[in-house]
């Protein structure tokens, strides 16, 4: 009878496989305001991945973390946008966080909030093998201005590092944001085309 979940262990031991690259961002970590530091916005990113419908989207973990400002922050998933080279941007077609005010999020003093972010893929980038890397456009409102920054992400070949690679797991939180109008979103120039009316 012992024998049983020892076998069902090595075959799923067996079955994981860990992939030959993985993203990771020039600077994980912004300080921001830049002139004045008062915390912290960070980017991970786990490639692209299975979205909640199943669909591929490319993943984006973007955290923010107020460390001393009394003021809140705030910021907006729909301006933080991603950027192909050849394909434009576009904005996230759904995001999930551990709050219910999405697609808002507001940061008090000594806290973090966390959203994980999916993007539409463009169809001739519709595997990893097809992404060397992209730039995130990430704004967030402080009381003294809006704080906006590009951080890039390169994929990286295992073989190529001696550090350790990071390896993201799918974080999901109780409460979801749903672009209503994804299905007519594309990539197009350095615009996201969208319907009359709709946000941008």
């Amino acid at each position: 009878m012992r024998t049983i979940p020892i076998v069902s262990s090595l075959f799923l031991t067996a079955c994981v496989e860990t992939p030959s690259y993985y993203y990771a961002p020039e600077a994980a970590r912004e300080r921001i305001p830049q002139e004045a530091p008062q915390g912290t916005v960070e980017i991970a990113s786990r490639g692209i991945t299975n979205g909640p419908h199943g669909e591929h989207a490319l993943h984006v973990r973007m955290t923010v973390d107020n460390e001393g400002d009394v003021t809140p922050w705030t910021f907006d998933i729909r301006d933080q946008q991603v950027e192909m080279q050849g394909e434009g941007r576009a904005e996230p077609q759904s995001a999930n966080a551990g709050v219910q005010s999405l697609p808002e999020l507001t940061v008090a003093q000594h806290q973090r909030s966390t959203v994980e972010l999916y993007y539409p893929v463009p169809p001739r980038m519709d595997s990893d093998d097809a992404l060397a890397g992209f730039d995130v456009l990430w704004q967030v409102r402080t009381p003294e201005r809006v704080v906006a920054g590009r951080t890039h992400v390169d994929r990286v070949d295992r073989q190529d590092t001696e550090t350790a690679a990071p390896i993201y797991a799918s974080v999901w939180a109780p409460f979801w944001w749903y672009d209503p109008w994804y299905p007519h979103a594309r990539f197009h120039d350095v615009l996201v085309v969208r319907p009359h009316g709709h946000r941008r």
